[in-house]
Order: structure tokens, then sequence, then C-alpha cells
């Protein structure tokens, strides 16, 4: 660092100006990037709808165009509000509710039979024709 100075220094001796330079950017806008890239992201994205990762490799692979998926991002966020928010669900604790005339028998709900104790009131279909011992 030091002797970076020195050189410097003695570089600006050389020329004869002493004088302190600014240390701002050149340019405007240093990543900046293209209209014409900028427009075909935008438009990609509203005909696909991907997002900024899958969106690099679907552009790459059409159009032979490498941005990176940062600036990719960016020009989303500039173009506006196109992104989708997901609702979240509140969760119950309770255990759902069933519209029992609704139902199909034994498609949406289950019943284990094999526990019931009155098997007299079973169909004869279900309990097979047997009688209780119980």
């Amino acid at each position: 660092m030091l002797t970076h100075t020195v050189y410097r220094a003695i570089r600006k001796r050389d020329e004869g100006d002493f004088k302190n330079t600014s240390h701002k950017a050149k340019s405007k806008y240093p990543r900046h990037i293209e209209e014409e890239k900028e427009q075909m992201v935008v438009e990609y994205r509203k005909k696909t709808e991907l997002g900024k990762g899958r969106l690099r490799y679907y552009i790459f692979q059409k159009e032979g165009v490498n941005i990176s998926e940062s600036t990719i991002g960016k020009v989303i966020k500039r173009a506006g509000p196109e992104r989708k928010r997901r609702r979240r669900l509140a969760r119950s604790c309770a255990s759902p509710s069933y519209c029992f005339e609704k139902l199909f028998l034994f498609k949406e709900m289950q019943v284990a039979v094999k526990e019931m104790l009155d098997k007299e009131t079973l169909t004869k279909e279900v309990s097979g024709g047997r009688k209780s011992i119980i």
C-alpha cells in the first residue's frame, strides 16, 4: 500500500500535476443493461411467468444471450408489480367436519367396522350374515 502511494506521487511529479483526482465512477451506470435486453427479459417474463433462474436459462436457450440471474431479478423488480403473492391458509387444529349426506360409502371417509361392539346394528352385507357372540 505504501509503495503504491509513493509510485503514484512520483508519477504525478513527472507529469507535473499534483491535483487530486476524483475517485467516483467514470460512467453513471457501470453495470447498466441495454434497453433491448431489458425489454426482452420483460417480454419473456410476461410470456412464460418464470422466475429469474429459469428465465435466465430459457433466454440463453432461445436467444443465446447470457444475462446474470441477479440482473434479471432486478429487471423484473423494476418492471412492475407482476409478482404473484400466495395467500397463506389459516390452519385450524380441529378435525375436519364432514357432510355425511354427500359422502359416498367408504369413499371419502373410512370407519373401522371391526372395532364396533354392537354388531347386530350392522347390515347383513357388512357383517357377512353372522350373528354376534358377544
